[in-house]
């Protein structure tokens, strides 16, 4: 399998592992290169639809910065990734799991089940990577 070569990027003032992996309410899964296309991909009004996770599996809050509610000037704010303390490598590895699970039985990709489960989050997370449709 292929590897990701670990790159990490400081995002405001804080360190975190790229790729970025946000998944929304419907379980679809989508790997993001960067934060600049977290933020322009998820919609300000759509910030509570998504889970998103560094490539370690710790957790990142959207937030919206610039929120304004004035009724002549209305500005939904920008989506801003924040860091918590909050990890989680199991949800996230059983997520792409159950990912793959899905585009197989579809017939879009062939992926044996068992390899799956016993895989390692970077061996999954390279597997995202080459499988992702472009955005």
């Amino acid at each position: 399998m292929a590897e990701i070569r670990e790159r990490q990027i400081m995002e405001g003032s804080f360190l975190m592992k790229l790729p970025i992996i946000a998944i929304d309410e419907s379980n679809d899964v989508i790997y993001f290169e960067s934060t600049s296309e977290v933020r322009n991909y998820i919609e300000p009004y759509d910030i509570d639809s998504w889970r998103v996770f560094t490539a370690d599996g710790d957790v990142l809050k959207l937030q919206l910065a610039g929120k304004s509610e004035s009724f002549w000037r209305p500005n939904p704010g920008t989506v801003t990734l924040v860091p918590s303390s909050e990890s989680n490598v199991d949800g996230l590895r059983l997520a792409l799991i159950k990912h793959f699970d899905v585009l197989s039985e579809v017939g879009k990709l062939r992926v044996d089940t068992k390899l799956n489960q016993d895989a390692s989050l970077d061996s999954l997370v390279a597997l995202l990577k080459i499988c992702q449709p472009a955005k």
